[in-house]
């Protein structure tokens, strides 16, 4: 037997062993012929995209999943293919409601594209981007503070333009100091204790205190929260 026979008969048995490899990856995976025809897909990837494997086979992937023309799944998958390189992308799948983040690898035969689902990472960012525009489009002066040291010690992490505004001082200036180095001294060892407990108790307090270090006659009253 020839080294191309023994190749060839080979074949099968290396195809079903990267099949076995695919199925036990926590990532969803495709492959595309050169045509960009569903060729193999995964258990994981099945159950993401809620179908059944074999429906897919031989699909056109466009056809199964329409996307208009130029977009950026269409464009990663034709560079991986044309420079031979893998290309990433982040994905929005208006049909599942889902976020995608997608790793397309050329082949031989075409790509092999593998996926997760992020949506709910995609949440999350999205929280924190509303989040953080509410804390800095706010009327009242906010900050945040680190809690350090068990709840011994509490450090300036972020403040907004209202409290820049109310204090007279920049957030380059705050961040990064103690609540002790930022209030008069006679108020500091009060304050401190209330932030104290705002944190073993777990409740918001309520407190007023001078802002003179920064602008002279200013008086403020606080809330802070756990």
């Amino acid at each position: 037997m020839s080294s191309s026979d023994r190749s060839n008969t080979d074949l099968p048995g290396q195809q079903q062993a990267r099949s076995n490899a695919l199925e036990r990856v926590s990532d969803g995976v495709v492959s595309l012929d050169s045509d960009l025809r569903y060729t193999y897909v995964n258990r994981r990837a099945a159950d993401l995209l809620d179908t059944d494997p074999e429906s897919l086979r031989g699909e056109y992937i466009w056809d199964v999943f329409p996307d208009p023309e130029g977009t950026t799944a269409e464009d990663a998958i034709e560079r991986a293919i044309e420079t031979e390189q893998m290309t990433s992308f982040e994905r929005y799948n208006e049909v599942l409601d889902t976020w995608w983040k997608v790793r397309v690898h050329p082949d031989d035969t075409g790509v092999t594209v593998f996926f997760n689902d992020i949506t709910e990472e995609q949440e999350r960012l999205y929280e924190l981007e509303r989040t953080d525009t509410l804390f800095q489009n706010a009327q009242d002066g906010l900050f945040v503070i680190d809690v350090e040291d068990g709840g011994e010690r509490f450090r300036v992490n972020q403040v907004n333009p209202a409290y820049e505004t109310i204090s007279g001082a920049t957030a380059g200036e705050l961040q990064g100091k103690t609540i002790r180095e930022i209030t008069d001294k006679t108020d500091s060892d009060p304050i401190h204790e209330k932030y104290r407990e705002c944190v073993n108790g777990r409740t918001s307090i309520e407190y007023e205190e001078s802002l003179s270090s920064f602008q002279s006659g200013s008086w403020g009253k606080r809330d802070s929260h756990r």
